[in-house]
């Protein structure tokens, strides 16, 4: 595996001059949080000297490494060319440079976007590459000095100020619930999908409304909301994969009454009509949805029938 004086030697022979100096202060920053929280320093300077190792590669390029790669790279391809340099840095870590430590990679994969149930290393690359002492925006200073002392609150912090600088880009954001939620939908409405992955392990509020035993992202999402973390969203989306989300879906709509919910039920046999494409009307409200989701004749299940897309 490549060392981390080997990896440093890497990045300044690959990367632009601005990008190392980037790649140097987030190594720093990242060592300082592993000390502070129980992580390895040696896995922390690793990753956070290979997480832009792909980031100047032409976009082709890295659609190619991804693609090529899907069991590393998981399912980066499907989401926007900005976040796809993360995903391509784990597969050539891998691939090119020997590391086969997942936790490494995981951090490399997940430090633009998340992840569902991330680890200590996944949060410390994450905070030390939105907080490194080149980072001028106005909330940078005081996200590092955050992080030093509270990493998982800083996370938190972090996810809101991502989704308040998504709502400056001029379009509505609306949350996307993992993990099956179709972005295209949203995308398709005019408004910019955001992940909804939680992020806190404290749960206080939510305890009224789930059960302690229930899925983690599932009782953080309903923490945050209810703490008002959510409240710029234009709404939530939220799947039915599986009782937990019905149960959530439910709840969110009385917990969390300033984020209009729209439940979305989608078809998982593709043995049927209805999970080939196969336009269906399907009532909603007042209004008939073509396309939307499975109608009454789609053979579903009954639960699963009769609204595609609930409406707001």
């Amino acid at each position: 595996m490549i060392t981390r004086k080997e990896a440093a030697r890497l990045a300044k022979r690959t990367l632009s001059q601005r990008r190392y100096e980037h790649t140097r202060n987030v190594e720093k920053l990242a060592v300082r949080l592993a000390e502070r929280n129980g992580v390895s320093e040696g896995k922390a300077a690793l990753a956070a000297l290979l997480h832009d190792i792909a980031k100047e590669l032409p976009k082709d390029r890295m659609l190619q490494i991804i693609t090529e790669n899907a069991i590393i790279a998981k399912d980066a391809a499907r989401h926007l060319p900005p976040v796809w340099h993360g995903a391509a840095a784990a597969v050539l870590a891998k691939t090119e440079y020997g590391v086969e430590d997942e936790e490494i990679l995981s951090a490399i994969r997940c430090h633009t976007t998340g992840k569902p149930h991330m680890s200590k290393l996944d949060k410390v690359l994450y905070l030390a590459d939105m907080a490194s002492c080149e980072r001028t925006y106005p909330e940078a200073a005081a996200l590092r000095e955050h992080a030093l002392k509270d990493l998982d609150k800083t996370m938190v912090e972090a996810l809101g100020m991502s989704i308040g600088w998504l709502k400056e880009t001029g379009k509505p954001a609306v949350g996307c619930f993992p993990l099956f939620v179709p972005e295209e939908l949203v995308y398709a409405a005019g408004f910019l999908p955001v992940g909804l992955w939680g992020g806190i392990s404290s749960f206080q509020k939510s305890n009224q409304y789930i059960q302690s035993f229930a899925c983690s992202i599932m009782r953080a999402n309903l923490e945050l909301g209810l703490s008002g973390k959510y409240d710029m969203l234009k709404a939530a989306l939220i799947p039915s994969q599986c009782d937990t989300l019905k149960c959530v879906c439910e709840n969110f709509k009385v917990a969390v009454p300033k984020v209009p919910v729209i439940g979305v039920t989608i078809p998982n046999n593709r043995t049927i009509q209805a999970a080939h494409g196969r336009k269906r009307s399907v009532q909603s409200g007042n209004a008939d949805v073509p396309g939307a989701g499975a109608g009454a004749d789609s053979g579903l299940p009954p639960h699963a029938s009769g609204r595609g897309i609930c409406g707001l």
